[in-house]
């Protein structure tokens, strides 16, 4: 690959040199874009379009990492169920028409923790400026 890439570049630098010398006693062209009008250069028109080319691969491999993690979410997500669902096949999970039904009605029936896993609180960090936090009401 490190060839291949190596023999990519050298053309490529090879190409930018032959423009710049081909390109340097042609004249002026006037391009339209509708609004504006706006006289370039054969060497200013090929590098404008290097530039999108560049615009569109950053753009293309930006899409590509998004969909890879969204994917490796779904599929975290996927296996942390399973995982749930093994450790606990007769507890009934509710679906998601269940969820939104309780959330309008203003309820909570999500899984509760079971007791091998107790609810913690969290508490900030003592900088020595904060009082601590006050003594659980038992």
């Amino acid at each position: 690959m490190f060839a291949v890439g190596l023999i990519l570049i050298i053309l490529a630098i090879i190409v930018i040199a032959y423009v710049i010398f081909a390109t340097r006693d042609l004249e002026v062209l006037t391009v339209d874009w509708g609004i504006v009008q706006t006289d370039l250069s054969p060497l200013q028109l090929f590098f404008l379009g290097a530039v999108t080319v560049l615009v569109l691969s950053i753009g293309s491999g930006m899409l590509g990492v998004g969909l890879k993690r969204a994917g490796a979410k779904r599929a975290e997500v996927k296996r942390l169920r399973k995982e749930v669902k093994a450790q606990d096949p007769d507890a009934k999970q509710p679906t998601k028409k269940e969820l939104k039904a309780a959330a309008k009605r203003g309820e909570d029936i999500s899984p509760k923790q079971t007791p091998a896993q107790p609810e913690t609180q969290q508490f900030p960090k003592q900088d020595g400026n904060t009082p601590p936090p006050p003594p659980p009401n038992y």
